[in-house]
Formats: structure tokens, sequence, C-alpha cells
């Protein structure tokens, strides 16, 4: 994705300036920077933690919920735990007194979540505006309701596989067709249409490179 967007922004400046660009981008390189927060306080020996949306354990499963850094996320964690009575304490009356407990107030909301299943603890949070989500597994990411909604798994008919779904781009247009067109080929099967229909081969010339091996198929 992030050579999708750089390889983006290098054509909109070939079409400012007419001028190519070369792009020299690593995998390495693009998780480094998604961690930008946490790398970040590291290279500026800073104690600062991603401290406010520790994982919680709740009766059937896992949920993460933001209790920071700002002072009304830890508010409407409270009011969600029915426990206006610690915006009263002074381990938690403030941000600065939150960040300084910041243990204390995570292990009350542990507690507090260890109590209920995570689609309930997921509900009272979301209607008290704390952001949260349910920890999932791999198998119950992929058959998420929203993962329906925005058709990101579709089916496709592989020759080798039979019927098997497969996951669809993460972008739509509105006039262009994206997405999951197929299975992926099977080596060299398309040789044939690709030299003929774009390079104007005839088969005579296609069969010589076969012949030659020079092309390379399944079958071959």
């Amino acid at each position: 994705m992030t050579a999708f967007g750089a390889v983006c922004a290098a054509l909109f400046r070939r079409e400012r300036t007419g001028e190519g660009e070369h792009i020299d981008i690593a995998l390495f390189d693009a998780l480094f920077g998604s961690n930008d927060a946490g790398l970040q306080s590291a290279l500026l020996d800073d104690d600062f933690k991603i401290w406010y949306h520790p994982v919680h354990a709740t009766k059937d499963g896992y949920v993460t919920a933001n209790i920071g850094p700002d002072f009304r996320a830890w508010q409407n964690v409270c009011a969600a735990m029915d426990r206006a009575d610690l915006l009263a304490d002074p381990r938690f009356d403030s941000a600065i007194a939150v960040r300084e407990n910041t243990h204390a107030a995570s292990a009350i909301v542990g507690q507090w979540l260890a109590t209920m299943s995570a689609s309930e603890a997921e509900r009272i949070l979301t209607a008290h505006h704390v952001a949260c989500g349910i920890v999932m597994t791999a198998d119950q990411a992929v058959r998420q309701p929203q993962v329906a909604a925005r058709n990101l798994v579709v089916e496709v008919d592989d020759p080798v596989l039979g019927r098997v779904p497969q996951i669809n781009s993460a972008f739509k247009y509105r006039a262009s067709d994206s997405g999951v067109s197929g299975p992926a080929p099977m080596l060299g099967e398309h040789n044939r249409t690709v030299l003929k229909e774009r390079l104007n081969f005839s088969d005579e010339q296609v069969d010589a490179l076969e012949h030659a091996g020079v092309l390379k198929s399944g079958d071959t």
C-alpha cells in the first residue's frame, strides 16, 4: 500500500513536470514507518508508552478499550462502568493523574470487562462513545459482518482448487472496475493471447517461440 501511494505520487509528478521517477521501497521500511509513535518515543528517549488502549480479557474473548490519552475518553469509560466516583479520586481526576496511575486505571477497567462477554462490552462502550474493539481470531475476522457488507471477500473459480474465497481489493471506484477478476494464471497461460493481441504475433511465430523453448507453460 505504501508503494501504491508512492507510484500514484510519482505519476502525478510526471503529469506536472514530464519527468519520471525511480522508487526505492522495501517491506521492512514500510512496516518500520507504521510504528511511528512507539519508535519515535524510543528515538527521543521518552518515557511515553501507548498505555491507553490495553487489551483486556472478557468472559469469552478479548477487548481493547481506549481510556486516553485525553481526559474525555476516561470520563466516558467511567460512565460506561457506572463509576462516576472514580472521577473524584485524586488518582483519576485529571488526564495527568490517570497517566501517572495508568496501571491502576487499567486494572479497574480490566476487572469490569472480565464480568461480561466481548460483545456486551463492545455494545456498552460504544454506547458511551468509547473507542473499542473486539480482538478477533483470524477465523473471526474474515467472517465478521462488515467484511461481507464491504464485499471484501469474493469467490473465484480456480481450475485446480475449485470455487474458493479470495480477499478483494480494499479500494473501489465509482466509474471504474477494481478487485479480483479471476484466479491466478497458470505458468504461461496467457502467452499466446498477450503475444497475438498486444504484439500482433502470428500463430506460427508463437509456435516457433514455444518450440525453441523461449516460452514456457504449465504443460511443458
